[in-house]
């Protein structure tokens, strides 16, 4: 098999500029992902509570083997929509 061999720069001042954005992006990234997952005001939960559903998370934790490979589709599909905020599933029927 051929190598194909790069013809970018690492240490140059471009590229430093371009990882140093990805990464500020992928920082950006995996803070709303851990919103979308964790963050749910009291209120929220309360009314989960009160209507006997089970928080998604705490519900996969039963279902699922620790070490698991999951795959969540479209954790973050509400992005941007309705009131700004990051919304992700909150509950799912016990």
């Amino acid at each position: 098999m051929d190598v194909i061999e790069t013809k970018i720069d690492t240490t140059s001042d471009e590229y430093r500029r371009n990882r140093d954005s990805m990464e500020a992006l992928v920082t950006e990234l995996k803070e709303e992902l851990r919103i979308a997952r964790e963050d749910r005001p009291q209120k929220a939960k309360d009314r989960i509570a009160s209507q006997g559903k089970m928080p998604i998370r705490e519900k996969l934790e039963r279902l699922l083997d620790r070490n698991t490979p999951f795959l969540e589709i479209a954790p973050l599909v509400g992005r941007g929509m309705y009131d700004g905020m990051i919304h992700g599933v909150d509950w799912c029927a016990a």
